[in-house]
């Protein structure tokens, strides 16, 4: 394992360096995905996977902090930045978590992740 410091905008790796990239829960803090997407797909082997991990556009705004610098992508939405950017989608898969206690409130959040091939 070799982990580095770095920034998703400018990946302190080589080109095709990985089989597989993973980002769960960071796509909110992207203003600008082009160019972190770029990175990703910069740094996949040929037919690399990048996998995202997001919760629904429905579950994030039952979080008031969500209203400050975060960037919200529904499922389709984020599909479609993902094919922009040169990858294909080849999964998505969805799933309802486990109800939780916010603030007072039962929440049932809904995470989805999204599987892409770097074509």
């Amino acid at each position: 394992l070799d982990l580095k410091k770095g920034s998703s905008r400018d990946l302190p790796y080589p080109d095709h360096s990985f089989d597989k990239v993973f980002c769960n829960m960071v796509v909110y803090f992207w203003e600008e995905p082009g160019t972190h997407l770029e990175e990703v797909y910069r740094v996949l082997k040929p037919d690399g996977l990048f996998y995202t991990g997001i919760r629904s556009n429905r579950s994030m705004q039952e979080f008031p902090f969500t209203k400050f610098g975060f960037s919200l992508y529904g499922k389709e939405s984020w599909k479609s930045i993902l094919n922009e950017y040169g990858f294909a989608v080849l999964e998505v898969k969805e799933k309802a978590d486990p109800k939780m206690d916010f603030e007072g409130r039962e929440l049932q959040l809904e995470s989805i992740c999204i599987v892409a091939q770097k074509n």
